[in-house]
């Protein structure tokens, strides 16, 4: 891959040119000028040189002048940056068997959760329409590090990139945690750090299940709901450990809450039942603790499944907010 591409002004010339070098994703792009990528890595307190890793699976190496180009490229705010450098380092984990995840032919792309304060500082959406259109932030942090896995591990659909159909996500993926209206403790609390600290997740997911109940009075009507979903996917696409992801809308979750469950609780509770409905195949996810509960979404009862596709753990890092910004 050649930088020559970030000299080229002209916005239709610039779409082509990263078609034909495989890391576009056919949408218009922002020329990275020199101020504008200096502007982007200051916002880390980073060095430009300092190296991420080796993205696969062509192993080519990723440091922040790279991440801060295609940040750029992709339309992110400087704030957008240090979710975009987090969750590159956490993608580059190997618990997230990041090469598996960049050539299946399972349709999973890198699902970016936020939690904490870097979420309100960037503007990433954890409300109303979180996973869809009209807000910068969800929709070019998503989009920065799909580059990022096209440019740097050559995850080019068809070629490298080997999934059957693919789905929207492999555009962007990108939501924070509602911490607004959740019941609970933080995911940031749950993955081991502080209540005021932030940290990025990333997530091997496919497309996202819609779990719809309008009716349900107790907790046993919402959680049933939710593992009867899960019933006969679970043995079709499931075959090595992974972790799986409900997200709760504010509604599902209070009600929850409201009936003496803490999170670890209603993570056990979805194990026992989905392990019921799948009495001669057990799942993926081998314990309470492969089963991932996040509050996001506004008004309404639809609450969402994703599932990852084996062979890959979500990751976590802790993130800073450069004082800067």
């Amino acid at each position: 891959m050649s930088f020559e591409w970030t000299k080229i002004n002209d916005p239709d010339q610039l779409i082509e040119v990263s078609l034909l070098e495989g890391w576009g994703d056919g949408l218009p792009l922002i020329t990275p000028t020199n101020d504008l990528v200096h502007a982007m890595v200051k916002s880390t307190n980073q060095d430009l040189e300092e190296t991420l890793g080796k993205v696969p699976p062509k192993q080519k190496s990723l440091n922040i002048k790279t991440a801060a180009t295609f940040s750029v490229a992709a339309g992110c705010q400087p704030n957008h940056f240090p979710v975009v450098v987090g969750a590159c380092q956490a993608m580059l984990d190997p618990n997230f068997g990041l090469h598996t995840v960049q050539t299946t032919t399972s349709p999973c792309a890198v699902l970016i959760i936020a939690s904490g304060p870097v979420a309100e500082n960037a503007g990433i959406n954890s409300g109303a329409g979180c996973l869809g259109p009209g807000f910068r932030a969800n929709s070019t942090i998503g989009r920065a590090v799909r580059l990022i896995l096209q440019a740097t591990g050559g995850a080019q659909p068809g070629v490298v990139d080997r999934a059957t159909h693919g789905h929207s996500g492999k555009f962007t993926y990108c939501l924070a945690e509602n911490q607004q209206e959740t019941p609970w403790k933080s995911l940031a609390t749950r993955r081991g750090l502080e209540t005021h600290e932030s940290i990025v997740t990333v997530f091997a997911g496919e497309a996202p299940l819609n779990v719809q109940e309008h009716s349900a009075s107790s907790a046993d009507e919402i959680l049933d709901a939710l593992s009867n979903v899960t019933s006969g996917i679970i043995p079709l696409i499931h075959t090595h450990e992974s972790d799986t992801l409900f997200v709760l809308c504010p509604e599902h979750a209070t009600l929850l809450a409201d009936s003496g469950l803490d999170v670890c609780q209603v993570a056990e509770e979805l194990f026992r039942r989905i392990v019921r409905l799948s009495p001669q195949t057990s799942p993926a996810f081998c314990s309470p603790e492969n089963i991932l509960i996040l509050v996001a979404g506004g008004a309404g009862k639809h609450s969402l499944w994703i599932p990852s596709f084996g062979h890959s753990r979500a990751v976590s890092r802790p993130l800073t907010i450069h004082k800067s910004l």
